[in-house]
């Protein structure tokens, strides 16, 4: 069967329409207005803990760690979600007169177990000077960013898109007016989700590098027509190498809990509360690279410019 596309419309051989404008553009904008999230959290709360950041976690960390986790017990974390379930202070609505950059990632970018003040992007808003829009989400995908980015781009003045990017074994697909995203980070299969994949699929091609190096480079792609076609740098960064003194080097089990400290340099850092993310410095040190990034790079990230 061939389809032939007349007016907007598909018709096949069989005389039934397809309308190309009603049942494709309209159910992707459907889908879209369901933003993902992997968490279970409503808009405009004020959360004190948030997954894999949790209370029983820390309270067992806490026991075994005191003076790793001592600073969290006298600065407690508060997460502001907001209307679009993104980390802020304020709510996503249409203000085409604020000057923003958008920041795209996992949670790194969101930020769990940390301090806001503490994340990478905080360094590229006062290179800037603009407001920044964190669009980090947890355990997400690079699909999800690129929806996430699609739903706020023209919310604001936007004059810059960061996004950090590592590689990671994830993928979306949406189902029933939602996002479902299976991790296969560790290269085994996630537990919480039923998997619509083949096992020969999931060993052949989704935990193989080259295929999730094509997934990102895929939506990647996409996300900088996207800006190009508003007049938007694009900056993307997959990898910033640390050093031993940046990193909490510890062995967990499959709950989350931290079972032994190998090494851990407590010299001007601070871990992630859930000992699980990254510490203070490596959030430092992603800042202070990508801002070397957007400082050298004016023009970002364009796949079509070939010199």
């Amino acid at each position: 069967m061939f389809l032939i596309i007349e007016n907007f419309n598909m018709i096949d051989p069989l005389g039934s329409k397809f309308d190309f404008e009603n049942d494709v553009i309209l159910n992707v904008d459907k889908y879209l207005s369901k933003l993902p999230t992997v968490v279970e959290c409503r808009a405009n709360e004020q959360l004190k803990w948030f997954p894999t950041d949790r209370e029983d976690s820390f309270n067992i960390h806490y026991n075994l760690y005191p003076e790793m986790l001592n600073f969290y017990k006298d600065n407690p974390i508060v997460y502001n979600i907001n209307n679009y379930f993104c980390r802020s202070n304020f709510d996503f609505k249409r203000n085409k007169d604020l000057k923003v950059d958008i920041f795209l990632g996992c949670s790194h970018t969101f930020g769990i177990g940390l301090h806001e003040k503490d994340l990478w992007w905080n360094k590229i808003s006062e290179y800037t000077d603009n407001v920044p829009i964190n669009l980090g989400l947890g355990g997400s995908s690079v699909e999800e960013h690129f929806i996430r980015l699609a739903k706020v781009i023209d919310l604001f003045d936007v004059q810059n898109v960061v996004w950090y990017a590592p590689h990671f074994y994830r993928y979306t697909f949406p189902d029933k007016n939602k996002f479902q995203t299976f991790n296969f980070t560790h290269k085994g299969e996630d537990e919480h989700f039923n998997f619509p994949y083949k096992e020969a699929f999931v060993r052949d091609y989704l935990i193989q590098d080259d295929y999730t190096a094509y997934y990102s480079w895929k939506h990647i792609t996409a996300a900088s027509g996207l800006c190009l076609s508003r007049g938007i740098p694009l900056f993307v960064c997959h990898r910033v190498e640390f050093k031993p003194e940046d990193v909490l080097i510890r062995e967990f089990n499959s709950n989350g809990i931290v079972t032994k400290v190998v090494r851990f340099d407590m010299d001007n850092n601070i871990p992630a509360r859930d000992m699980l993310h990254m510490t203070v410095k490596q959030q430092s040190r992603v800042g202070n690279h990508i801002l070397e990034l957007v400082k050298n790079n004016k023009e970002g990230y364009n796949p079509y410019n070939r010199k």
